[in-house]
């Protein structure tokens, strides 16, 4: 009985961790730091980004506003983000998302 259950656990971690890194995009992501802020990963390697329009005296509105892009992730793991006219290129740390955005590092984290 404990041999199967150390067979069954080894072939877990294996399979954890043989896990492309696209399993591990798909999914939303949130901003830490900008309230409302959220990127969808899809599995068709489309996506949006969407934010809170702000409404009156800084409360947040019902509104979102979407932006849709596309993503690649090339084999040693980057990642490629086309939004309009932008491109953007990351990379997977855990469970964060850094991206590079207008010569900053923006951070985002797996939501729940």
């Amino acid at each position: 009985m404990k041999r199967s259950l150390c067979l069954i656990t080894i072939f877990m971690l294996i399979a954890i961790g043989c896990s492309k890194p696209e399993t591990r995009l798909i999914g939303k992501w949130k901003s830490p730091t900008v309230q409302g802020f959220v990127a969808e990963f899809n599995k068709d390697n489309t996506g949006f980004t969407s934010t809170v329009v702000p409404g009156h005296a800084g409360k947040i509105a019902a509104e979102m506003n979407k932006l849709p892009f596309k993503w690649t992730i090339s084999k040693d793991g980057k990642i490629k983000i086309n939004e309009d006219k932008a491109e953007y290129f990351g990379k997977l740390a855990g469970n964060t998302l850094e991206l590079e955005v207008n010569g900053a590092t923006v951070v985002l984290e797996k939501a729940k």
